[in-house]
């Protein structure tokens, strides 16, 4: 009869996502002022915050996509951490479908974030890939005994994902950023910005890894709508590449 409890958990979550924001600036800069730095700016974002008065899984899954990110960054060389990393991009995927990109960053950020020997970054892939298959195999076999398949059932929602114009993909994020954030959309791009050149110039890995992850975001939503026209881009699909 009343909303207090799930309003309790999921606002829960778009907190704790500020935290795990804090943590990753934390650990890949190895300065506890840009991390703080990092959570002022993400607290003041209007997108990443807003669904926190809502009773919806965006921010559910974007924890869990944090989380992987969060993991799949650490130097440990254990097997257990590559496949904490798949199943927690599992999570993220499951949760919302929508933020697939998300998932596969943090997949492919635990791969090359912290190797460059060939055998290390496959040994790497492979474990990252089976935590996340095996769950997703798991689930669609319990699917099926239930009487669903689940891979058609995918297969038809994608196809109703087209409510708007596919043509807006490329402007559409840009302009969700400048409505929902306005000045703040203009400090986070030129840091951004900022941060890209400055860790290019200097062969940062990470910072190279990150910029090459925020373009790999916008990307996966650009070429599916624009050029292959199979989803329309939203604001809560775009607001992935704020963290």
């Amino acid at each position: 009869t009343s909303l207090t409890i799930p309003a309790l958990f999921f606002s829960l979550f778009s907190v704790w996502n500020l935290y795990l924001i804090h943590q990753i600036a934390k650990r890949v800069s190895e300065s506890q002022a840009l991390a703080d730095y990092s959570l002022i700016i993400a607290a003041s974002s209007m997108s990443l915050m807003y669904y926190a008065r809502h009773l919806i899984p965006y921010d559910v899954s974007m924890t869990f996509g944090l989380l992987a990110i969060n993991f799949g960054i650490s130097t440990s060389p254990k097997k257990k951490i590559s496949t904490l990393c798949g199943g927690l991009s599992f999570l993220c995927f499951i949760t919302y479908n929508g933020y697939w990109p998300l998932a596969a960053l943090a997949m492919l950020l635990h791969v090359f974030s912290a190797s460059t020997r060939i055998a290390e970054i496959t040994r790497k892939a492979m474990v990252d890939a089976l935590g996340f298959l095996i769950p997703a195999v798991l689930l669609v076999i319990v699917a099926s005994l239930s009487g669903v398949n689940l891979l058609h059932e995918y297969r038809v929602f994608a196809t109703t994902v087209s409510q708007g114009s596919f043509e807006e993909g490329w402007s559409l994020p840009f302009e969700y950023f400048w409505y929902a954030e306005h000045w703040m959309f203009i400090l986070a791009g030129a840091l951004a910005l900022y941060a890209a050149t400055v860790g290019i110039r200097q062969k940062n890995r990470l910072s190279i890894l990150f910029s090459t992850g925020m373009a790999l975001i916008y990307l996966c939503l650009l070429i599916p709508s624009v050029f292959l026209h199979a989803f329309v881009v939203y604001g809560r699909l775009a607001r992935q590449m704020m963290p």
